[in-house]
């Protein structure tokens, strides 16, 4: 039959039994129940220091140099940095979420509590026989557990909206601050120190903001239960009981933090080869053609296989960790607390004298007293534990929080890049302009000249001479050393490269980006336009040969060919129409006759060209002036009328 009684029932009746055992007695046990207690907690203090001895023969030693404590200053510091960025202002909307949430947390504590106190009245209206009051309580319990459950949902919504949001604030200051004029190209540079930008501007932003939202929400439960469940049982024990529990757990966490792993060097490690795996297989599918001919897939293979050993070793060793530590809390953090909790609630149930003294005879509130503070002192212990478990989880932040801030502080640094460029009314001005690359060299060097409106530049040389980084300050993307550059105000200097940026829009967007239709009618243009455009650069037939028309929507850079991406590009130029175009091998894929075609209507729509040749060709017809480099040399004169003349085959 006591097997169909509840687990809590089958508690009360034992403490009913325990409540007829003669006083003597009862007085020769509770002095015995401090040595019971000394004897566990010197138990399983040695238990616990065998296991940390056996986890710290097992690290390596590159793991045990590792020693330093994760929680620094330095941490503090660079996570306060990006919690401003988290929460601007007292008057943000993320402020409001954090007190929502603490105030749930602390009305779903005091709700745990009345819920309690229900449960410990019904058991005692059970063992006095008192079956209406007993309805009441059960009665009384379902409806507790309806705002209990509300509040304990609120607080997950909560803590996700607040993630939500602390990611949103942090995307955008990283757009700020990477999504203009500059910083995007800066980042790109292999010397920027920034690697795997598109995980660390996405998945590491994901990984931080929900981490920092789970340390929040269980500091703030934790500290809402300790408080609320301290102070009742200080009501009913005295200020003696929480303040034994409150030493044990301190002794309990100074033992396991001086036996704690050192959870950077293992979480570093893996979130780094996460990251190169994914890296690599991305290489992999960029240039799948080439590692097929050169035949190497075996030893891409090997690649791959060593860095998923490397995934599959470090996350043993992980949950090697921590089931070592979990082992600890099971005995520690729990058992050992519930020992000590009843130990507690012992000398307070059987204090004969003093204004907690509870008459022998009066089973039904000795049983009360029990079952409410049974449950209290477990939950203290829970929220103990929980304690010990929300400083771990502050140790694993620090990861993530060294990952963002070292990108959100060199794009603070990369914004830092000043530039000595001007603006001109209309031509292209520079005077001893020096240009000097990440490792110090100089790449550019005293260049003095000026590129005049209808007077195309050749600009030759061999590859590295600097020619890029020049077309790049042009452009206002690359920070001149010294001198002056003075160029015309606005988007009057276009790029145009080999493989031209072509995004995954329509063609009307492709052919008018980055302007929106709002702003192409603002420049007085209307498709047909755009079709003149088009017919000019030799592409018309894209608009005609697929019923949607403007509207047609492909990705582009795979569906065409390298010379219908190059005369599509050509189209974009002629919409914007700026003073000056650098073309840096842009017309490498179109003919000869075309290649005339094409400067002939940049001259028309007084467009002047910087064109890079490598030898001698069509294009030097076409162009006034040139500038070559010869090594550590720079040349800069017009062309003769032999370099201009059109070569005998045209």
């Amino acid at each position: 039959m006591e097997h169909n009684v509840p687990a809590h029932l089958q508690l009360t009746i034992k403490a009913f039994k325990v409540s007829r055992v003669p006083i003597l007695v009862l007085q020769d046990y509770r002095k015995k129940l401090p040595i019971l207690g000394l004897i566990g907690a010197i138990s399983g203090g040695a238990a616990l220091w065998g296991l940390g001895s056996l986890h710290a023969r097992l690290r390596t030693p590159a793991e045990k140099t590792t020693s330093n404590p994760l929680l620094t200053s330095e941490f503090y510091s660079k996570l306060a940095v990006l919690l401003r960025i988290c929460v601007p202002s007292v008057r943000s909307k993320e402020t409001s979420i954090l007190l929502a949430l603490l105030g749930v947390a602390f009305l779903k504590s005091m709700l745990v509590v009345k819920a309690v106190q229900t449960v410990g009245s019904t058991a005692r209206a059970l063992v006095g026989g008192k079956l209406f009051r007993f309805t009441a309580g059960v009665l009384r319990t379902a409806l507790l557990s309806v705002p209990v459950t509300l509040a304990a949902g609120s607080l997950k919504y909560l803590s996700s909206l607040l993630a939500l949001h602390f990611r949103k604030r942090i995307t955008h200051h990283c757009h700020e601050q990477y999504l203009n004029d500059t910083t995007f190209i800066k980042a790109a540079n292999p010397h920027s120190h920034i690697d795997h930008f598109d995980s660390r501007i996405s998945q590491d932003v994901e990984n931080f903001t929900q981490s920092v939202s789970d340390l929040y929400l269980n500091a703030s439960v934790t500290g809402a239960e300790l408080i609320v469940f301290s102070n009742t049982l200080s009501q009913a024990l005295g200020v003696q009981g929480p303040m034994y529990l409150l030493f044990y757990y301190v002794l309990t966490g100074l033992v396991l933090r001086s036996l704690a792993p050192q959870y950077l060097h293992y979480f570093r490690k893996q979130g780094q080869a996460e990251c190169d795996l994914r890296c690599t297989h991305a290489r992999l599918a960029a240039h799948s053609t080439e590692i097929a001919y050169f035949g190497s897939l075996e030893r891409e293979r090997n690649i791959v296989e060593k860095l998923f050993s490397q995934i599959f070793t470090n996350a043993r060793k992980i949950f090697r960790v921590q089931a070592i530590i979990s082992l600890t809390d099971q005995w520690l953090a729990k058992h050992g607390a519930t020992i000590t909790g009843f130990a507690v609630i012992a000398f307070a149930l059987f204090q004969k004298k003093g204004p907690r003294a509870l008459s022998p005879r009066s089973v039904a509130i000795r049983t009360q007293f029990f079952v409410t503070n049974t449950r209290l002192v477990t939950y203290l212990a829970e929220s103990f534990s929980q304690a010990v478990m929300t400083y771990r989880k502050a140790q694993m932040l620090v990861p993530a929080t060294k990952r963002l801030f070292q990108l959100v502080d060199i794009l603070r640094i990369l914004n830092l890049g000043t530039s000595s460029a001007v603006k001109a009314e209309k031509n292209i001005e520079l005077k001893d302009v020096n240009i000097v690359a990440d490792d110090g060299s100089f790449l550019v060097e005293n260049l003095t000249m000026e590129v005049r409106e209808g007077e195309g530049l050749i600009v030759g040389g061999s590859s590295r001479a600097g020619k890029t980084a020049l077309f790049k300050a042009l452009g206002g993307v690359h920070p001149i050393h010294s001198g002056t550059m003075a160029t015309p105000e606005g988007r009057n200097v276009l790029y145009l490269p080999q493989q031209p940026y072509l995004p995954v829009v329509n063609l009307q967007s492709v052919l008018i980006y980055p302007h929106t239709v709002d702003e192409m009618a603002a420049k007085g243009m209307t498709n047909a336009h755009l079709e003149e455009f088009l017919r000019i650069a030799g592409v018309k037939y894209l608009l005609e040969r697929e019923p949607d028309g403007w509207d047609m929507v492909h990705e582009w850079a795979q569906v065409l060919t390298s010379s219908e991406q190059q005369r599509l590009a050509l189209a974009r130029v002629l919409y914007h129409s700026p003073r000056f175009v650098v073309l840096d091998d842009a017309l490498s894929a179109l003919t000869p006759n075309f290649v005339g075609q094409v400067y002939q209507a940049l001259k028309q729509h007084s467009i002047t060209p910087i064109t890079v040749a490598t030898h001698k060709d069509l294009a030097w017809t076409h162009h006034v002036n040139g500038l070559f480099f010869h090594g550590d040399r720079l040349e800069v004169r017009r062309l003769t009328k032999e370099e201009t003349a059109p070569p005998q085959s045209y």
